[in-house]
C-alpha cells in the first residue's frame, strides 16, 4: 500500500508540477481556467489515492530512471514509513474535524440570530444576479467573516452586525463574491481537499496546488461578482478594504472555507485594478477543449498507460537491453 502510494504520490506530483509551471509562464489567464486546472491537478491526487489506480504520466515527464524496474522498498523500512503515514494522517483528520465541528457550531449551533428581511433580499438579489437560487443564510455571532462552507448543500454564514456597517452598494457585491463561490462548486472542491489531505498531508506539491486553487477561486469568483459591470472594479476594491477592516485575525488552516482573506489581498486589489482584459467570468470554448485534452492525457483509465499495464512493458524492455549488450 505505502509504496503505491508513494508512486502514485510521484506521478501526481510531476504531473500538477507541469501543470503549475504553464500556469506561472502564462500568468494572464482567466481566474476560471487556472482554477479549472488547479481542480484537474486536484482531481489527479484524489485518484491517485485510490486503490488500484496510477496516474499516467506523459513520456516526456517520464525520468529516466523509469525505464527500468522501480526499486522496491524493504520490509522493515516500508512499515517504518507506514506508521509516520499512519501518525500524520490521525493528526490530519484530527484537525480536519475540529475544524468541521468548529464551521458547524457557527452555522447551527447556540450563537445564531435570526435572518433580518434586509439580509434576505440582498441575498435574493445578489443570488438573481448570479442566476442561482440562493443558499440558506444564517447570521452567526462567533463567526468573524463572511464564508461559505458545504461539499452538499453550501451555507451562507455572516458575521452579526455586517450589514449595518457595510452600505448597500458594498453588502450586495460582498455577497455575490459569496454567492459565486457557491455558484462555481468551490465548496465542493476545497472540502475534497480536506479529506485529501488526510492522505497527502507529507507531499508539497499538493498543498502548493491547494493553496493556489484557493487563490485562483477568489480571482474566479470576484469575476463572476464583477461580470458585466466593468467600471466597478474601484468600488469592489473598496469593499474588499473595508472587509477587511472589519474582519479579526483569524486561526484558520489552510483548508478553512472560501472567504475574505484568502490569499494576498494586496495581489487582488493589483489585479483588479490592472488586468481587466483577463477578467473573464466563464471558461472560453478553446479552454474547455484544452482541459478535457489534459484530462484525457493525465487521468487514469483513460490514458493507455497504467501501473499494471506498464509493468510488463517494461520489464521487456529492461529484459532486450540487458540482452542487447
Amino acid at each position: 500500500m505505502i509504496e503505491g502510494l508513494i508512486e502514485g504520490g510521484v506521478r501526481a506530483g510531476i504531473a500538477s508540477t507541469a501543470l503549475l509551471v504553464a500556469l506561472a509562464l502564462f500568468r494572464r489567464t482567466s481566474a476560471a481556467f487556472r482554477a479549472a486546472l488547479l481542480s484537474l491537478a486536484l482531481l489527479m491526487f484524489a485518484i491517485a489515492a485510490l486503490p488500484g489506480f496510477a496516474l499516467p504520466v506523459p513520456v516526456l515527464l517520464r525520468p529516466v530512471a523509469w525505464s527500468g524496474a522501480a526499486p522496491r522498498l524493504t520490509a522493515s523500512f516500508e512499515w517504518l514509513v507506514g506508521v509516520v503515514w499512519c501518525v500524520g494522517a490521525l493528526w490530519v483528520a484530527a484537525r480536519t474535524w475540529s475544524g468541521r465541528r468548529r464551521l458547524a457550531r457557527e452555522s447551527v449551533g447556540e450563537g445564531l440570530e435570526p435572518e433580518t428581511d434586509e439580509l434576505a433580499a440582498r441575498v435574493r438579489a445578489a443570488a438573481t444576479r448570479l442566476a442561482m437560487r440562493p443558499p440558506r443564510v444564517v447570521v452567526s455571532r462567533t463567526a468573524t467573516s463572511p464564508y461559505v462552507w458545504g461539499m452538499r448543500s453550501p451555507v451562507l454564514v455572516m458575521p452579526a452586525g455586517w450589514t449595518a456597517r457595510l452600505d448597500d452598494r458594498s453588502m450586495q457585491l460582498l455577497l455575490r463574491h459569496e454567492l459565486a463561490h457557491v455558484r462555481r462548486g468551490d465548496t465542493r472542491w476545497l472540502g475534497l481537499a480536506g479529506w485529501l489531505a488526510i492522505v497527502w498531508w507529507w507531499h508539497p506539491v499538493f498543498w502548493l496546488v491547494v493553496a493556489r486553487l484557493r487563490a485562483a477561486q477568489d480571482d474566479a469568483s470576484d469575476d463572476l461578482a464583477l461580470h458585466g459591470e466593468c467600471d466597478a472594479a474601484a468600488n469592489y476594491c473598496d469593499m474588499l478594504l473595508r472587509a477587511a477592516r472589519l474582519t479579526l485575525p483569524e486561526r484558520q488552516s489552510v483548508l478553512g472555507p472560501a472567504g475574505l482573506g484568502v490569499h494576498a489581498l494586496e495581489s487582488r486589489l493589483r489585479r483588479l485594478m490592472q488586468s481587466p482584459e483577463s477578467r473573464r467570468a466563464r471558461l472560453a470554448t478553446g479552454h474547455w477543449l484544452l482541459i478535457a485534452a489534459l484530462a484525457l492525457l493525465l487521468l487514469p483509465g483513460v490514458s493507455p498507460a497504467s501501473r499494471h499495464s506498464q509493468a510488463p512493458a517494461l520489464h521487456r524492455h529492461s529484459h532486450s537491453h540487458s540482452h542487447s549488450h
